[in-house]
């Protein structure tokens, strides 16, 4: 396949397809469907998802100030983890809505630990819509975990989590518009075993994700 990489160098490089300032003007509807999966749009529906996980994170190496803790809802301050170190607690749990629990949307205070994450201190409100940044790494290992990525030799990457939870992919797309944009592809060159290929992937991210990197490799073509 054309996304394969043979090396970690080619792996940094992989990324870039996931950016979506780098992708190709040539067909515009390609490149609006890519920047609308690449930076989804969720709606923040409940306060509270009543999630028990969280993200998980090593105390001291991760960088946890300022980050939502899951027990309490309060932001991580350096007394913390003073307290955490002298007391030999070496893990904490944080919200985040990469972990949320809201079916097709987030919650209020999962979405506020997300904005801590990315430096955008506040707290959505119920009703909300949020459009959240790409983080092209967390796509590149997200392939990289499925069938497709390893038939391809992709690489994780150390990277921030998914925006959300893969299932929520669902409410932004479909298989129906993901055949109309394979379609599209057909007019680039695209090897016909690529192209077949497309159409076999059930899981809604890995798809999209797919049909975005085919789209990054033929759109300069």
């Amino acid at each position: 396949m054309a996304l394969g990489v043979r090396s970690y160098g080619n792996a940094l490089l992989a990324q870039n397809i996931y950016k979506p300032e780098n992708l190709s003007n040539k067909v515009p509807a390609l490149k609006a469907f890519a920047r609308k999966i690449l930076e989804p749009t969720l709606t923040c529906t409940e306060e509270e998802c009543g999630t028990t996980v969280g993200r998980l994170l090593q105390v001291p190496e991760a960088a946890l100030v300022g980050l939502v803790r899951l027990d309490n809802n309060q932001t991580i301050t350096d007394d913390d983890i003073v307290y955490w170190i002298e007391n030999d607690i070496y893990t904490v749990r944080v919200r985040d809505s990469a972990n949320c629990l809201t079916e097709g949307g987030f919650c209020r205070n999962c979405g506020r630990g997300y904005q801590h994450r990315i430096l955008d201190p506040g707290s959505p409100a119920l009703g909300d819509r949020k459009t959240f940044a790409s983080s092209a790494r967390s796509y590149q290992n997200y392939i990289a975990a499925t069938f497709s990525g390893a038939s391809m030799g992709w690489l994780p990457l150390a990277a921030d989590p998914l925006p959300t939870v893969p299932d929520n992919w669902g409410v932004v797309t479909n298989h129906g518009e993901m055949d109309r944009m394979c379609r599209l592809l057909s007019k680039l060159g695209v090897p016909s075993d690529d192209y077949a290929y497309l159409f076999t992937v059930e899981d809604i991210l890995e798809r999209a994700l797919l049909i975005i990197g085919t789209y990054g490799v033929y759109g300069y073509a």
